[in-house]
């Protein structure tokens, strides 16, 4: 196994290193006047495309023939791109091994070995920033004790890294292993086309600030215009773009938050125009007091938009509804999580950072004895009372502090334009929210999670933590089916709190 020293000599090598130049071949002799004639036309065909680049003509322009008025057949549309400068062919391939699945089974295995090892099985090049970890005191040969099946090679480095408090971003075209303080250093500069996403449901135009401000309360920053450091988001209309400066997990998080919008865009009841929601409002409160079956929305619905895990996460969730018997004496934290892991063929993992935070061993004994009962509710009852918790986070259930839970916030997107009515009147809705899905909120609590309102998507956007969501959706479930037997609404309009 190459040392780190000799994988940083082989990328700078590769770096600096270009094929030869091919020799030049001789051109023949060409008579001064064709020669002449030859760079003429080539400094007119130059000109003409600076004077087009310069002064280009509109984005869209009407296809037809010149003089004729008749329209040619309109020109395929382009491509989206989510950002710009689009993934180098390299960066691009790191990106796809991230996203494979990955297993592995290490013990006191060194650091340096543990990321040869996954650059192999992952064929990418990684480096370890041996400059960086030195500064902190971390060596490449920490040893690494880890049992993961069936994880995305993003989630399996985050769990292996977070507990040495390391990360792994692509930087130079290859996957770096270093410290976060030192990755929150590598900010850099991404466009992203949001047209889409800014026109006004209100007026006739564009409406960037509502987007930059979701961004910047939705993602964890930080922000320089909000939190006086970090980042920076600058809209450039006259393109219909955001440019942002920021880390790449941030990038990473402003990726799946447009994602989810958009996603949203398809079930936004607003958007069908507030006379045809108005009309499906009345004829949704007439099949309610008729007791008929309720009329359909006149677009598609989904619930919640947001869970990065996928796959993953619904196997999980459809595990923890299983029953089991627990029968635990004196049994270790650390003998628990296997319990339950081999019990829903689910990873479980334990915290260890959070425990030692809050002084609870891994070997804390635990006596507990139940009769057939949800997996869910066993670990309620058996995790409240030492001040733990479980969360689905990088494919695996995590048992950690109640309090670390507190602070592990994640955003998802709920389309709810189906119960805010065609005013577009998020504020008795959001009010409702915050005050029933306990959890602590910013906008009351002045710390803790926060939730806006997103009109050109008709959805709000909450960050929480996963118990909050999970209370959100069940109280969004319950507004939907008292819905079923409300009279229309009055129609009043009720200005938004934000």
């Amino acid at each position: 196994c190459p040392n780190s020293t000799s994988w940083h000599r082989q990328v700078s090598r590769e770096s600096v290193m270009s094929d030869p130049q091919p020799s030049r071949p001789e051109l023949p002799i060409i008579p001064a006047l064709v020669v002449s004639s030859l760079l003429g036309g080539l400094i007119a065909l130059g000109l003409s495309s600076a004077w087009r680049l310069a002064f280009p003509g509109p984005l869209n322009p009407r296809p037809e023939v010149a003089g004729s008025g008749v329209a040619l057949p309109p020109a395929a549309p382009a491509e989206f791109i989510e950002f710009l400068p689009p993934l180098t062919p390299q960066e691009q391939r790191i990106e796809e091994a991230l996203e494979k699945l990955a297993e592995c089974e290490f013990t006191d295995t060194p650091l340096i070995d543990l990321v040869a090892y996954l650059a192999e099985r992952a064929s990418i090049k990684m480096v370890i920033d041996v400059e960086a970890l030195m500064e902190e005191g971390i060596s490449t040969d920490t040893p690494v004790t880890r049992r993961l099946d069936d994880v995305r090679l993003r989630s399996l480095l985050s769990l292996i890294l977070e507990r040495l408090q390391l990360t792994a971003v692509p930087r130079h075209e290859v996957l770096m292993v270093t410290t976060r303080s030192r990755a929150n250093e590598y900010a850099f500069v991404r466009t992203y086309p949001v047209s889409d996403l800014c026109r006004s449901p209100v007026f006739q135009g564009f409406d960037f600030q509502s987007l930059i401000r979701l961004i910047e309360e939705e993602t964890s920053g930080p922000w320089m215009s909000r939190d006086g450091v970090g980042g920076t988001i600058t809209e450039v209309p006259a393109n219909g773009s955001i440019t942002v400066n920021h880390r790449y997990i941030v990038h990473r998080e402003i990726l799946q938050l447009l994602r989810n919008l958009r996603g949203a865009q398809s079930t936004n009841l607003l958007a069908v125009g507030k006379e045809a929601l108005k009309k499906w409002d009345e004829q949704r409160a007439i099949a309610a007091a008729s007791r008929l079956k309720p009329t359909a929305a006149p677009a598609a619905f989904v619930e919640v938009i947001g869970t990065t895990e996928g796959d993953a996460e619904r196997r999980i969730e459809k595990a923890l509804d299983k029953s089991v018997t627990i029968n635990f004496r004196k049994t270790s934290l650390t003998d628990i999580a296997d319990f339950f892991s081999k019990e829903l063929s689910i990873n479980v993992l334990l915290d260890q950072e959070s425990l030692v935070e809050e002084g609870i061993a891994s070997d804390t004994h635990v006596t507990l004895q139940l009769q057939p009962i949800t997996a869910r509710s066993a670990l309620e009852v058996l995790l409240r009372p030492l001040g733990l918790d479980h969360v689905i986070v990088n494919e695996v259930l995590l048992i950690l502090s109640t309090a670390h839970e507190s602070r592990r916030l994640i955003s998802c997107t709920y389309p709810v334009s189906d119960l805010i009515g065609p005013n577009a009147n998020f504020a008795p809705l959001i009010e409702m929210l915050e005050n029933s899905a306990g959890g602590q909120w910013i906008e009351r609590d002045g710390e803790g999670g926060i939730m806006t309102e997103f009109p050109p998507a008709g959805s709000l956007v909450v960050r929480q933590t996963s118990n909050v969501h999970r209370q959100v959706l069940t109280l969004l479930r319950q507004q939907r089916e008292a819905q079923q037997m409300a009279p229309a609404r009055s129609g009043k309009s009720v200005p938004s709190r934000r």
